[in-house]
């Protein structure tokens, strides 16, 4: 999503309860453009993160996601895979795409309703 669609991102994702949220970007960690999806306070709802896993190619982080009002907190994955769509940025084999792909077939067996976002 972009800065200034983030909050609605957020609303979506609160609102369908998702359970994966997956970016596939082409950013860079450092990048001044990078729109934080899982900064503390972001867009009024409140997240707290912690990193699973991380490699060059995937970040899992866990969510909980405190959304604004009584409703109730749930924990959720984001999935981030570096490197989309350049084919210059992402690894020479399908091996780690097809993990990644693998890993959110696991998630979301589990835990439901996936949401996928590209930039």
């Amino acid at each position: 999503p972009l800065p200034n669609t983030l909050s609605h991102a957020w609303h979506l994702v609160t609102e369908q309860d998702v359970a994966v949220w997956v970016l596939l970007h082409s950013f860079s960690a450092n990048d001044s453009t990078y729109p934080n999806v899982l900064g503390s306070n972001t867009s009024g709802v409140n997240l707290s993160t912690s990193v699973v896993s991380e490699s060059s190619f995937l970040k899992e982080s866990k969510v909980t996601v405190k959304p604004d009002g009584n409703l109730k907190p749930y924990t959720m994955s984001v999935l981030e895979l570096y490197g989309w769509p350049s084919d210059a940025l992402l690894p020479s084999s399908p091996d780690a795409l097809l993990q990644a792909l693998s890993r959110v077939n696991q998630l979301t067996q589990s835990f439901g309703k996936v949401l996928f976002s590209c930039r």
